[in-house]
């Protein structure tokens, strides 16, 4: 569509209501990340975050409760 990365955003929110956010997987943004993301949806929007690799894959979900607790 010829859009620049700062543009997908609005033109997803357009198209659609819900985006999945896989970065999650690899590191968990900033607490200002994710008050930008906030701001920046319509109401009634949604995100899904991707767990954590270093829960599901590296720790294997064996004792999730420090992995869970931090990415909620």
């Amino acid at each position: 569509a010829g859009l620049g990365k700062r543009e997908w955003f609005a033109y997803y929110a357009q198209h659609f209501d819900t985006v999945e956010i896989n970065n999650t997987f690899y590191r968990l943004p900033e607490a200002e990340v994710f008050d930008r993301w906030r701001e920046e949806a319509p109401e009634g929007f949604l995100y899904t975050l991707k767990f954590s690799r270093y829960g599901s894959h590296l720790k294997r979900l064996l004792e999730p409760g420090a992995s869970i607790e931090l990415f909620l």
